[in-house]
């Protein structure tokens, strides 16, 4: 019956969510995939009669759902329904509640959509134009990258301003040239460098190998061998099940521009940190790379990665 309600609430009919509240539905029961309540649901898809009578109902205006961390207003104000916006903020919703790892308002929502209208609603119910995201954003410059420019007026005349630059550490690689030359294996810096260009160039040729081949299939041996070269190279040798298997985009994921920002020692383990940056050259991740020396030589154990600005890490595939 619980199923039942999120999809009529998605769907927008009315009578049908009405009775399923009237049979003994659970008005806030979350879909465990998504985390999406009925109000949630409905506020995406822009039912404003169906938020309507969920909030007579008693539905909670601040539950969040586990996807992106949005209330009900968050995704209303992403999607564009202003209507439905105007009654979460009638009914009190908390217009700058998130709890989206990345730290996005729903005034970013709006702001970064282009949507003029919902901005200045949720300003003028007291949304702070202030707030940073978590890689150092606010709702301005994500305004002006979508070039919005009646929305970044609007944000300008509620007093906001460009975010602050993060203050972050880069620190400097030791020299290692592109065929790996010059890695120092008695240094973790020196051989978590050589591992990264050494998997920048492995993805690079996965990617050619796909392009190149005329009927789409690949020659997996040769893949899993480069793969394997380089982490007997450069890695603790031990069984990783979960390895990367193949990589095959255009776009790899290490790259010769991964800055080092820190480094911690503690007898033979180490710990150093790096910045990732998007395609679009901003920064957006930390990455964790644990390395264990044995026999004065350091070799890379196993990595975590967080969103740039959040606390919690999270184990990730070398």
């Amino acid at each position: 019956m619980s199923k039942a309600l999120l999809k009529a609430a998605a769907a927008g009919q009315v009578a049908k969510l009405e009775a399923l509240l009237d049979e003994g539905a659970d008005i806030d029961f979350a879909d465990k995939r998504s985390g999406s309540t009925a109000l949630v649901e409905a506020a995406i898809a822009g039912h404003a009669e169906c938020v309507h009578l969920l909030l007579a109902r008693g539905a909670d205006l601040d539950f969040t759902d586990c996807t992106l961390g949005h209330t009900a207003l968050g995704w209303a104000a992403l999607q564009g329904h202003a209507g439905v916006v105007e009654k979460l903020i009638a009914a009190g919703a908390q217009v700058d509640r998130t709890e989206s790892k990345f730290h996005f308002t729903p005034l970013m929502n709006a702001s970064g959509a282009g949507h003029a209208g919902i901005v200045e609603a949720l300003l003028s119910a007291g949304a702070d134009p202030h707030a940073p995201t978590c890689d150092g954003r606010n709702a301005l410059s994500m305004a002006e990258a979508g070039r919005h420019f009646e929305v970044a007026e609007l944000l300008k005349r509620h007093g906001a301003q460009a975010p602050q630059p993060l203050q972050l550490v880069r620190l400097p690689w030791p020299e290692v040239a592109a065929d790996l030359s010059g890695v120092d294996d008695a240094d973790p810096a020196s051989v978590l460098r050589g591992f990264i260009l050494a998997m920048n160039r492995w993805e690079l040729d996965c990617a050619e190998r796909r392009r190149n081949s005329v009927s789409g299939d690949v020659d997996w041996p040769t893949v899993i061998q480069g793969q394997d070269e380089v982490f007997k190279r450069f890695c603790v040798l031990k069984p990783r099940p979960y390895g990367r298997g193949g990589s095959f985009s255009s776009l790899p994921e290490y790259t010769a521009d991964e800055c080092l920002s820190a480094i911690e020692m503690e007898g033979s383990r180490a710990l150093l940190t790096t910045l990732k940056t998007s395609s679009g050259g901003v920064l957006h991740d930390e990455c964790q790379y644990a390395l264990s020396r044995k026999g004065g030589v350091w070799r890379v154990d196993h990595k975590k990665r967080r969103s740039l600005g959040t606390t919690e890490w999270r184990r990730d595939t070398l």
